[in-house]
């Protein structure tokens, strides 16, 4: 007699492209037996992570922007409410919160278990529109999960509170999976890169001033090593910025330390990472950027969890929410990150110390594999859905 396999639906209002936990998670429940099939809608990403066996993308559009926002987000929560009907999921999982009314409204509808995953905040500063309806029903809505998910404790702790759930989310990483970086040979460029500059720092995400970059730039001369500085990321927030950063590099003395890349694809990024000596986290302070995702972890947590991937010590600003992450496992430092001079004292510790970059080095790719890894993070949530 043939087993029909249990069917999981995953629904974000983008493109999976952008998300690698999101491909991550379906990767690993098919792996347990699962069909998964993925809702999303198109958008110009640069990236393309192909789908493990047993898991389909199903793009519902493209992603605009303006009154077609709007009106491609009611056409594609009504065909994924008409899919999961016909389909029979056992569970649907919202990604972010233009994923949670489309999921939701599935899910009731056709009597599947519902699963909310967040993976970053997004600050609401209008009281009605469109987004913050959508704020709204993110609160009422998440009351309703079978359960939420976040990256980080601290903001599990805020949106639990701010939401008033009875339980407590649970906290899944946003980790790469442990093959991440089998089989990654170490990038040409970045290597004759190094060679000339001896040792390399890398930083990996959005190219912007809000993300502290000024001051890291401002920092170099102080360097009490010639090190490169690699800078890896998208700029479409500032699309001068690789321009804006190599004038300001020039000014003071340093442009032949630098090296810009726009948005390096997912699965090659492990080719880059693994030439560069220490991995820098997001620099910003309030006076940069007041966003929510800044002050919680500030920003993008998996950055960090790839440098160790990769075998990178990690710096990091001083707070309370790195203490736990990094200094707590020996991974990485917590530096003063007020000022140019300040963050560079932090830095030339690793900068002239090999032993100590590579004792910390050895204990973060060991807290990867062991801890951090997408394996590792998401083993709650596939403890519940194989249980019920």
């Amino acid at each position: 007699m043939l087993v029909q396999k249990k069917k999981i639906a995953f629904v974000l209002f983008s493109d999976p492209m952008i998300y690698p936990p999101t491909m991550n998670a379906a990767a690993i429940l098919a792996e347990h037996g699962y069909e998964v099939d993925i809702f999303g809608v198109h958008y110009r990403t640069g990236d393309q992570i192909a789908p493990a066996p047993g898991v389909t993308i199903k793009y519902l559009g493209n992603l605009r922007k303006g009154i077609h926002f709007r009106i491609d987000f009611v056409k594609f929560c009504a065909q994924v409410i008409f899919a999961a009907r016909a389909a029979q999921y056992s569970w649907i999982f919202s990604y972010n919160m233009t994923g949670v009314l489309p999921g939701y409204l599935a899910a009731q509808l056709s009597g599947a278990r519902w699963l909310y995953h967040n993976h970053d905040m997004t600050p609401v500063s209008k009281k009605f529109g469109f987004y913050p309806f959508l704020k709204w029903v993110e609160k009422w809505t998440a009351k309703r999960a079978d359960l939420v998910v976040f990256p980080q404790k601290e903001r599990a702790d805020l949106f639990r509170k701010v939401a008033g759930l009875a339980i407590p989310p649970l906290v899944v990483g946003n980790g790469p999976r442990r093959s991440w970086t089998v089989g990654a040979e170490l990038d040409h460029e970045i290597v004759e890169f190094r060679n000339r500059c001896e040792q390399v720092v890398v930083y990996q995400g959005g190219l912007n001033w809000m993300r502290g970059l000024r001051r890291v730039i401002e920092s170099m001369p102080h360097w009490e090593v010639p090190a490169g500085l690699l800078l890896v990321g998208g700029a479409e927030l500032q699309p001068t910025f690789p321009n804006d950063a190599l004038a300001l590099a020039r000014s003071i003395g340093v442009e032949s330390r630098i090296l810009i890349k726009s948005t390096i694809p997912y699965l090659d990024l492990p080719s880059f990472t693994m030439a560069c000596d220490i991995g820098l986290g997001v620099m910003a302070t309030i006076d940069d950027d007041p966003c929510l995702n800044i002050l919680y972890l500030a920003g993008a947590s998996n950055k960090l969890a790839e440098y160790m991937a990769c075998g990178l010590p990690v710096v990091v600003p001083v707070s309370e929410a790195y203490r736990r992450y990094i200094e707590d496992h020996g991974v990485g430092l917590l530096v003063d990150n007020s000022s140019p001079q300040a963050l560079a004292a932090g830095l030339n510790l690793l900068l002239k110390d090999a032993s100590l970059r590579e004792a910390i080095a050895s204990r973060a790719k060991e807290h990867f594999a062991s801890a951090l890894s997408y394996e590792s993070q998401f083993q709650p949530v596939l403890d519940a859905v194989l249980s019920r």
